[in-house]
Formats: C-alpha cells, structure tokens, sequence
C-alpha cells in the first residue's frame, strides 16, 4: 500500500519513467556492460526531478494582508511515506549512486559529481544571479512596518477592572 498526500505520488512516477527512459536508451546504444547505468541515471535524474519540484511545491510562502494588518503564511504539504517530496528524491538519487557504484568505481564517481552539481543547482544560481523574487516589491508583499502594529494593551478601554478574573 502505498500513502501518499498532494503530489506525493508523482515523485514515483517520475523515477519509473526516467529509469524506463534511461534503461532503453542505454540498451540501445551502449555495450551491454554499461547496462546498469541507464539504471542508476534514471534514479538520479528521477530523484533529482523529485527533490527541485518538491523543494518548489512544498516551499512555504508569506503575504501580508493589508486590510487585516496580518501577516499569513502557506505551506503545501507533498509527501510520500509522510517524507516531503524533495527529501524522497534526495533517497533515489542516493540509490542512483549507489547502484553506479556497485559496477564501476570511476563511472559512479562520476555519477556522484553529477547529483551533487544537480541539487546545489538552486544555491548556485542564486549565488551568480541572486533571489530574483526578493527584489519585487508589490503592496502585497510588503511587511508591515513597527508603527502600524499596535498591541493589544493599547487596545483596552481605561475604564476595564483589570482585577476581575482574580478570586476575591
């Protein structure tokens, strides 16, 4: 039985068709040797598919209501196993080394370097171009500033006992 919630279930899917991908395409055009590399590619590039569009499904997000002078915050919840997706596709593309490991030394390296340029993909471009989104400032987005919040103290009518709850 499998459990999933949101999107959960895709990240599954995505391994079974890049391992099929991957699989033929190395049937067909490499030695049979190099076989099982078809195999440990596709769950790298199952469980890297997994891991960014989970990491971008499961991303909290916050806005400012101005109205209500409150801010919310949204968070979707993807999982597998009750595993966030992005964290299910870090799994396969550990499986995915693994497994490239297992026939040839050099080549699983390889693939190892591979998995780790594809998930710090996201730090890296951040890190050259910079959070794009963070520069867009919209009447929605914006935090609300110290002089507009007001505490609830100050909200009080003078005339309240504030002695009233006590036991006398």
């Amino acid at each position: 039985m499998i459990i999933w919630s949101g999107r959960g279930i895709l990240s599954i899917l995505f391994v079974i068709a890049c391992v099929f991908l991957f699989t033929v395409l190395f049937v067909l055009l490499f030695p049979e040797e190099y076989n099982i590399h078809g195999l440990s590619l596709g769950f790298v590039s199952g469980g890297w598919l997994t891991w960014y569009l989970g990491s971008q499904w499961n991303a909290e997000e916050f806005f400012y209501k101005e109205s209500e002078n409150q801010m919310y915050r949204s968070k979707n919840n993807h999982t597998l196993f009750w595993i966030p997706m992005q964290y299910v596709g870090v799994l396969f593309v550990g499986l995915g080394v693994l497994i490239s490991l297992t026939k040839h030394v050099w080549i699983g390296l390889a693939v190892a370097i591979l998995a780790i340029v594809m998930m710090g993909y996201k730090k890296i471009k951040y890190r050259i171009i910079g959070d794009v989104s963070t520069h867009q400032v919209t009447k929605e987005s914006k935090v609300p500033s110290v002089e507009k919040q007001s505490s609830s103290w100050e909200k009080r009518p003078e005339s309240e006992d504030p002695t009233r709850f006590m036991p006398k």
